[in-house]
């Protein structure tokens, strides 16, 4: 949980996949909701995400990635962010969580879906695109990364 303050204004939406859960809330209200595909039917809140869900599968294994529902931010706002992830019954575990902002052409993937970047706090330091580089197989958008300052 923290604050962030948007540096310009725009509309987003996260998008994202858990093993085996995650959820995103902006300003108190559930805007991604991303779990494993056997507990999609356990964890659903209305309105959390996209009514269309893109066939996008994530980086890992089958699993698709969830689009969340869209939010405004003004310029210079200060917004909350809550992030919860989660595993059972154990093992392996990873989450992937993006940023998608409406209007911006991000590059396709061999399946023609956008590349999308990372949903950063602050800017993305030079070690922190190498790690992202090296993300398995997957590949993230590193150069249109929305830029959300912390707030102290």
């Amino acid at each position: 949980s923290g604050e962030l303050m948007a540096s310009k204004a725009g509309r987003y939406r996260l998008v994202g996949h858990g093993d085996d859960y995650l959820a995103a809330a902006i300003n108190n209200k559930a805007r991604l909701v991303a779990p494993w595909s056997n507990l999609t039917n356990l964890v659903k809140i209305a309105g959390a995400n996209a009514r269309e869900q893109p066939l996008h599968n994530g980086p890992f294994g089958n699993q698709r990635l969830i689009y969340g529902s869209w939010f405004n931010l003004k310029q210079g706002e200060t917004f909350q962010v809550d992030i919860g992830i989660g595993e059972s019954p154990g093992g392996k575990v990873g989450f992937v969580l993006m940023i998608q902002e409406e209007g911006v052409e991000y590059e396709k993937n061999s399946k023609g879906h956008p590349i999308l970047p990372p949903f950063a706090f602050g800017k993305l330091m030079t070690a922190d695109k190498q790690a992202l580089e090296k993300f398995g197989n997957w590949k993230f958008d590193l150069e249109n990364v929305p830029q959300f300052r912390t707030v102290d």
